[in-house]
């Protein structure tokens, strides 16, 4: 399942397979690895082309993000899609994600954390998620 996080003006979605594969090679949650990687998600947002992927380099991780509108919902969102190492060699030269130069980072941790932000969904709408995922 999907994690949601709101911003200000926009709202940050790690994809399950974003989650599992930061749990995988960074031994950590998403959340906790971007927040040690000082990355400013505010700025970052503010830097992407909308529905471009970008490869953002932090450490030794290529983390794959894609700032899209959510016509369904309504809203803007940064979705956080996957997480490879930086050599890897299927991911590192693919046109499909443009390599992101300058990360903008910030000394504070701008990551606000899940109890602040978590966006709760009821559990018809969860089942109804999983329907269609599965299709």
């Amino acid at each position: 399942m999907a994690e949601y996080i709101d911003y200000k003006t926009f709202t940050m979605v790690a994809t399950p397979h974003a989650l599992q594969q930061s749990q995988k090679r960074a031994k950590k949650h998403i959340c906790a690895f971007l927040s040690d990687n000082s990355l400013d998600i505010p700025r970052l947002f503010a830097v992407l082309t909308p529905d471009q992927c970008f490869a953002v380099p932090l450490g030794k991780f290529l983390v794959y993000m894609k700032r899209k509108y959510n016509s369904q919902r309504r809203r803007w969102e940064l979705e956080c899609i996957s997480l490879t190492p930086s050599d890897y060699v299927h991911t590192r030269h693919k046109k499909f994600a443009k390599l992101l130069k300058n990360v903008p980072s910030s000394k504070k941790s701008t990551m606000r954390s899940k109890k602040q932000s978590a966006v709760k969904q009821p559990a018809s709408k969860q089942v109804a998620i999983k329907k269609t995922t599965k299709k």
